[in-house]
């Protein structure tokens, strides 16, 4: 039975940032001998998106050198600017909006696409709340700017986006969960970031060896991160 790995992420979580070369390396390993689906987690939507200041980015700022230390991943030091500007406010609406119409148009570009809606915001410190970050990302994966512009926060995506809210809660209890499907059995492969050699040989071995957790530090699905 082919089965699928479901990987549920959001892009305002700085732990699946961290991950993302982590899930490209083993979409781009494993894509022909599994289903794949990216699920956005919704961490702050609506009222429950912090609005930016000096307290969320020094938070942030403060569990940085972690986040290095563990994935490798920089950030940039604009980014704690940005989010330090009261105007801003660090919605997971807008840019799981926009993956969600990726998966609709060009679903093959859907993991990379994610990436670079992260790297946008974590080492070029975009907002993801405005069109202008997402026009680069378009032409690099040339998919079609006109649809998307005209679709991405029109109301029929935005439901179909909080619906995946729905559906990723009642897989994650925070961010980001792999999860492998067989029939009607899921199993949680990691909670959090995971190191992509020991995930790579977990999955060559799956029908082999009996499921278990691997993981680390993740995103509380309240967004403490």
């Amino acid at each position: 039975m082919k089965g699928k790995l479901i990987y549920v992420s959001d892009s305002q979580c700085g732990w699946c940032y961290g991950n993302g070369e982590n899930i490209s390396m083993i979409y781009n390993t494993f894509k022909n001998d599994f289903d794949f689906e990216f699920l956005n987690g919704g961490m702050w939507v609506g009222q429950d998106a912090p609005r930016g200041g000096r307290q969320i980015s020094d938070y942030i700022n403060a569990r940085a050198p972690r986040l290095t230390a563990i994935t490798g991943r920089d950030i940039d030091p604009a980014f704690f600017g940005l989010i330090a500007d009261p105007s801003q406010v660090l919605s997971s609406l807008e840019p799981s909006a926009a993956i969600v119409l990726i998966k609709e148009l060009n679903p093959e570009h859907t993991f990379t696409f994610a990436k670079e809606v992260q790297n946008a915001l974590f080492k070029e410190a975009k907002p993801l709340d405005i069109l202008d970050t997402y026009i680069p990302i378009l032409e690099k994966l040339a998919i079609d700017q006109t649809q998307f512009t005209n679709r991405w926060m029109q109301d029929d995506n935005l439901t179909k986006t909080h619906k995946e809210f729905q559906i990723a809660r009642g897989m994650a209890n925070g961010f980001p969960t792999f999860i492998l499907e067989q029939g009607d059995k899921k199993t949680v492969l990691a909670s959090g970031y995971f190191d992509v050699q020991a995930m790579k040989d977990h999955i060559s071995g799956i029908k082999a060896i009996d499921k278990k957790e691997i993981g680390g530090e993740f995103c509380e699905i309240e967004g403490d991160c």
